[in-house]
């Protein structure tokens, strides 16, 4: 069972770092979203939150949940 456990943090790990460089790169690069002003603003403020919500709270379940947490886990 660790074992399973520890392939699912390890894939965590990647999809935490990977949502980090999408959300960071869609707020710093130029011009990314070639829409119109609607579009681009939806598209702007899904990586904002995505960055400031969803990373911290996706790593720190990784955290708590290497340390036991089954509610952790959950998320």
């Amino acid at each position: 069972m660790f074992n399973e456990l520890k392939v699912a943090y390890l894939l965590s790990l990647i999809i935490a770092i990977l949502t980090f460089v999408a959300a960071a790169g869609g707020l710093v690069i130029q011009d990314l979203y070639r829409d119109n002003l609607f579009v681009t603003s939806g598209w702007f403020g899904n990586d904002l939150v995505t960055l400031v919500v969803a990373f911290p709270i996706l790593v720190i379940a990784l955290i708590l949940s290497a340390r036991g947490s089954q509610r952790a886990q959950l998320v």
